[in-house]
């Protein structure tokens, strides 16, 4: 996502409002990774595969081009409108779907973009994998904006957009998580 300016995803929804397909592709291309991300994350211990990550990250695209007309490009990136839906879209699983399941295939092809060495690989893979089992475990709201912080990058102002909860809620989440992840991971190296 860091390849392109507010101002052009601004421009990239703009030309998409005017009919252009192209530029929606473009925003799909874009935009998939840290939606599918995103996803992912904030299904945690409820997904059962990747799949259901990847439907629900293809279902926020139509409903994205579905409703283009109502997209604000005003203020803040178009982002903040991507991940809205695609948070409506987990919450609505969710509540089709109240099983509890682990994800079983993480895969670090999903998360990787550079080259790295195979002894860096396995570590980088066990530290993932460590991550991965820490997230699961702390709630699903603290993994949410974990997820919105530090995984796409976004502004505490963002989180608050995307979320609708107060600047103070974000932070005390954002904080209780981050302090259940180290306590979760330090365990684990002992």
């Amino acid at each position: 996502m860091a390849e392109l300016s507010v101002e052009q995803l601004r421009q990239l929804v703009a030309d998409a409002k005017s009919g252009n397909t192209e530029a929606f592709g473009q925003l799909y291309k874009l935009c998939y990774t840290p939606l599918f991300r995103y996803i992912y994350f904030k299904l945690g211990p409820i997904i059962a595969s990747k799949q259901i990550a990847e439907d629900l990250t293809a279902n926020v695209f139509v409903k994205a081009f579905t409703s283009l007309d109502k997209m604000k490009t005003a203020s803040g990136s178009p982002m903040i409108y991507f991940y809205t839906i695609a948070r409506n879209i987990v919450i609505d699983y969710q509540r089709k779907k109240k099983e509890d399941h682990l994800p079983e295939d993480f895969s670090m092809d999903d998360f990787e973009t550079e080259q790295v060495s195979p002894i860096d690989f396995s570590i980088l893979r066990e530290n993932k994998q460590l991550l991965t089992e820490a997230l699961t475990k702390i709630s699903s709201e603290q993994r949410e904006i974990i997820t919105l912080r530090f995984l796409q990058e976004l502004s505490t102002e963002e989180i608050i957009e995307v979320t609708g909860k107060s600047a103070d809620a974000v932070r005390q989440l954002q904080s209780r998580g981050l302090r259940s992840l180290r306590l979760l991971l330090m365990s684990d190296k002992k």
